[in-house]
């Protein structure tokens, strides 16, 4: 994200990203990479994008 920038997360952003629970079966690299987690917003990196998203992607015992 750029410097001084902000942006608000809609919730319909929210809606569409992939959840990971932590589970044993749940691959925390597959996760990262999943096609949804590339979400462009103009003026702003995807990976500055998914490091500001990714604390909503977690669920259940992985958010503990």
């Amino acid at each position: 994200m750029e410097e001084g920038s902000t942006s608000e997360i809609k919730q319909h952003m929210l809606n569409i990203l992939p959840t990971f629970h932590g589970l044993s079966i749940d691959d925390p690299n597959m996760h990262i990479d999943n096609p949804n987690m590339n979400i462009l917003v103009r003026g702003f990196s995807a990976e500055s994008i998914k490091l500001r998203l990714f604390p909503y992607t977690l669920k259940d015992q992985a958010r503990r």
